[in-house]
This record gives structure tokens, sequence and C-alpha cells, in this order.
């Protein structure tokens, strides 16, 4: 999947060196930029997407669900977003692990805690947890790179 404002999905051919064209679909995520994820649990599709400029302290991830990789999407907001008052800010460009046991990682980026900018950037790991509803609770970034 790639895109900038607009996400688009299209399977491989059957030889796997090509994009399936004739069933590409596109769709408009709120606010998406780049970086879309998509993953299942229990039959709810999960797709996270980096919101904003990279460059800016306020990046961040949406978040939203649907019945299929298609959707139709319900959005639910912010997954991750900066703490101004830790210090924490720009925290985007992800990435979803789903580890056996239902242990879901979120891999993300934020701005270097010393000095950092667009192009000086950390990467950081936070647990992903869900709700009754089976909804993921947005995640609070800490200073600790790695939290299980």
């Amino acid at each position: 999947m790639i895109g900038n404002s607009v996400a688009h999905m299209a399977p491989l051919d059957d030889a796997g060196t090509a994009v399936d064209l004739t069933r590409l679909h596109s769709w408009k995520p709120r606010n998406f930029i780049e970086a879309i994820d998509l993953k299942e649990r229990d039959g709810l599709w999960h797709s996270t997407w980096s919101v904003g400029d990279t460059r800016k302290d306020d990046y961040h991830l949406g978040y939203a669900t649907g019945p299929t990789p298609q959707g139709p999407w319900t959005h639910h907001g912010i997954l991750l977003e900066k703490r101004p008052e830790e210090g924490i800010y720009c925290t985007g460009h992800h990435s979803i692990l789903c580890l056996p046991g239902d242990e879901w990682i979120l891999a993300y980026h934020r701005w270097a805690m010393d000095g950092g900018a667009g192009w000086r950037r950390e990467v950081m790991f936070a647990p992903l947890e869900f709700d009754g509803d089976g909804l993921l609770r947005p995640v609070v970034p800490t200073h600790d790179w790695c939290r299980r």
C-alpha cells in the first residue's frame, strides 16, 4: 500500500512479481499523509497512518476500523500523539508487529530527545492494548524506548 493523501491497495499477481492493478482499491483516510498499516484481529481490520509532516512537532497517528481491508472505515481519532509536557514530539511513521499470543507492538519514531527534528529521530517501541470492544487503546509515549 502506498499513497500521499490517498491510500492505494492492490494484491500481487499470481507470480508475486507485479501489482494486479485490476484489483486496485483507493481511499482517503482522514488527514492521511503516509505510512498506512492494516492489521486484522478477530474479524476487525485496524488501519493506522501518519498525519501531518514529519518536520512538524504535531506529526501523529490516525486510527480507524472496518469489517474488511477496504472498509467502510469508522474513524477513532488519534492513536499516538506528542506529549509536549514531556518533551516528546513528532510521534509517527510506524509499523505494527503482531506476535504470538495476541501480543501487538507499535514501532514508531519521534524526534530525538537531544535536539532532534524531522531529520534526527529515535525509534521507539510500545505495547498495544485493546479495549472491551476490540479497539486499540491510545498509546501514551514515554521516554522508555522499549516498553512491555
